[in-house]
């Protein structure tokens, strides 16, 4: 979220806008709102039909792929760090 805080105005005024759907339950809106300062659509979807449908995947073959470490890592060199999670964190 922090390199999409950056990205957000210039988004806008372009005339685009950033749709945030998480899969935890409704009651962790305000949570993520509040955590993160978004103040965009936020939709939620804990039964992960949205997820599945733009064909995304997720288990331990993706999460520990030589190549999602490596992203990881330079996420991490670059300043991104990981806030509380809520909900499924898929």
């Amino acid at each position: 979220m922090a390199g999409l805080k950056q990205a957000l105005p210039d988004i806008r005024a372009r005339g685009g806008e950033v749709v945030v759907v998480g899969c935890g339950r409704p009651e962790h809106l305000a949570g993520f709102r509040e955590a993160t300062g978004y103040d965009g659509p936020l939709f939620t979807d804990p039964s992960l039909r949205v997820f599945g449908a733009a064909g995304l995947a997720y288990g331990w073959t993706r999460t520990f792929h030589p190549l999602t470490i490596l992203k990881g890592i330079g996420a991490f060199a670059s300043g991104f760090r990981q806030g509380a999670r809520r909900g499924n964190p898929v």
